[in-house]
């Protein structure tokens, strides 16, 4: 009996004991899940601000090129009353590839004002490598 009297107070404590950590640990859990939400959260909203960021600094240079092409379509066109019939057909031959240039920079800047969720570092890319050959071949008009 006197066996069953200690163990009845001690299985009580350990009871009483593992409740409490239990609880305890709950908390610490609960706490834990909040911190990695909010975490998340904030990762989320850097990432976003990132894309804005690489968005608006991609359409700048979308404009940029766009702009410098239109000015070049421009300076042919009004060249192409004083050129001859040879140098004309040259010139209507860049003024084409310009717009060409203009449609492929016009596409972009509509793709990239639309939800890019999917396939943004692709698109970045690929734009990227655009802007540089239109780049290059604006080096190449003749003026």
């Amino acid at each position: 009996m006197k066996f069953k009297t200690i163990l009845l107070p001690l299985a009580i404590m350990l009871f009483g004991t593992t409740a409490m950590f239990s609880c305890e640990n709950q908390s610490n859990a609960e706490e834990a899940v909040e911190e990695a939400g909010d975490d998340l959260e904030e990762m989320g909203e850097d990432i976003a601000d990132a894309f804005r960021s690489e968005s608006a600094e991609l359409k700048a240079d979308l404009r940029d090129a766009r702009d410098d092409v239109d000015a070049r379509i421009d300076k042919l066109s009004a060249n192409m009353a004083d050129a001859s019939e040879e140098a004309q057909a040259d010139i209507k031959a860049e003024i084409e590839r310009l717009e060409g240039w203009g449609e492929e920079l016009d596409n972009r800047m509509e793709r990239l004002g639309s939800d890019m969720k999917d396939g943004w570092k692709e698109f970045k890319a690929d734009t990227r490598k655009t802007l540089d050959e239109i780049n290059q071949g604006l080096a190449e008009v003749i003026e």
